[in-house]
């Protein structure tokens, strides 16, 4: 049989007989085939009797359909919160944003015959700006070949980037390279440079800077700021797993990790550095500059941006880079030939649209490196360590 099932020829003579010779030889019953184990089975045809790809189908046909367990799939319990990452309000105010970006950067009724419907100029910071669908860049390039692309488009009838408006290759072109700490500190820019930190959590990061530029000049010349206010006490810290929680997870002062932040905090100032808190990286004007005089800086560097703990698609990460890059040239706070540094995962800089958001702030990839093991302690919102694998510098220079 299919199953590779031997059955002896007294049984298969009895279980022609009928069910009760079955049960009285004791023949076992052939095992069903779970349909999603079947990998190289056309499972449409198993599901139901034909194919719509026909004889062009690259799984097989040739197979008995009732060989398969094919009912209805047994419903896991569920585990984990039950809060869902986004309510219908949510999303309804995301989309609100996502028409608004498309009316920034598109022109509707320019292509009524349709000539350009799947252009990657459509594709925006893991947005489609023609069905303000969400999606990775991965996923646009099967998206923007479908038939619901097809019709949003034509309903539109077509786009065009509007006059001045360009969508730059969003991908990176040299392959990643061997992690070296002295390449890492020369393109980062950080000797001999008045630098500007964003978005710390434990500080280990601007430690990590205080000292290369003590080691090799005796001077420290570092703002090192993070998002949320000076560590409180009373403020519970959680390490979240669940991911509807993960997607809600929000605290206001930094968490005191064990001890790490105080001491990180108390190094940078001993050695000459300045430490700041409740500095908005996309507000720039109205969160630093009215607790500081220092500046222009001539690196400003962003380790790991992120806008949430939710895994997966989710726009607001390329948001915040556009924010940010915005905020850095509306406040003049990179000095005339600076530079900025975003640490980011080598997969996160095509698919959060990196290089796009930057060039409409007008910022352009210089160079990137990997980040080497060693330099600091990479930690979530909550405090939580984690190891940044295939993560890199990238620096960005005004045009």
């Amino acid at each position: 049989g299919f199953m590779g099932v031997v059955v002896p020829p007294s049984a298969a003579a009895v279980a022609n007989g009928g069910l009760a010779g079955d049960a009285a030889l004791g023949a076992p019953a052939v095992k069903k085939r779970k349909l999603r184990e079947a990998q190289e089975v056309c499972w449409d045809f198993v599901k139901k009797g034909t194919c719509p790809r026909g004889d062009d189908c690259q799984w097989t046909h040739d197979v008995d359909r009732n060989d398969f367990e094919i009912g209805p799939p047994i419903k896991k319990q569920k585990s984990g919160s039950g809060v869902k990452g986004r309510t219908d309000e949510d999303r309804a105010q995301a989309k609100e944003e996502y028409a608004k970006w498309r009316e920034e950067r598109l022109d509707i009724g320019q292509d009524p015959s349709c000539v350009d419907v799947q252009s990657n100029d459509w594709w925006y910071a893991q947005v489609c700006l023609c069905c303000l669908a969400e999606l990775d860049l991965a996923l646009f390039e099967g998206h923007k070949k479908s038939q619901k692309h097809a019709a949003k488009y034509k309903d539109l009838g077509g786009l065009r980037l509007k006059p001045g408006v360009v969508r730059v290759d969003p991908y990176l072109q040299a392959p990643y390279g061997t992690p070296d700490m002295d390449t890492f500190i020369q393109a980062s820019g950080f000797l001999g440079n008045k630098v500007l930190s964003l978005g710390e959590q434990d500080y280990s990061f601007s430690l990590g800077i205080a000292n290369t530029q003590n080691q090799v000049s005796q001077k420290v010349q570092l703002v090192a700021t993070s998002y949320l206010a000076a560590h409180d006490p009373n403020e519970p810290e959680v390490h979240i797993r669940d991911d509807g929680m993960r997607a809600k997870y929000s605290r206001k002062s930094l968490p005191g990790m064990d001890g790490a932040l105080q001491k990180n905090i108390n190094a940078i100032e001993a050695l000459g550095g300045t430490v700041l808190h409740s500095v908005d990286a996309t507000d720039l004007t109205g969160t630093l500059l009215n607790q500081t005089k220092e500046g222009p800086f001539d690196v400003i560097v962003f380790p790991f941006p992120r806008a949430s703990l939710r895994r997966g698609v989710d726009p607001m990460n390329p948001r915040l880079l556009r924010n940010f890059f915005r905020s850095v040239a509306e406040s003049m706070l990179l000095a005339p030939g600076g530079s900025i540094a975003l640490l980011l995962l080598r997969t996160q800089f095509p698919d959060w649209d990196t290089a796009g958001v930057a060039f409409e702030s007008g910022f352009v990839l210089q160079r990137h490196c990997p980040l080497p093991e060693g330099f600091y302690q990479s930690r979530e919102m909550s405090g939580k360590t984690w190891t940044p694998k295939e993560a890199e510098v990238y620096v960005f220079a005004k045009t």
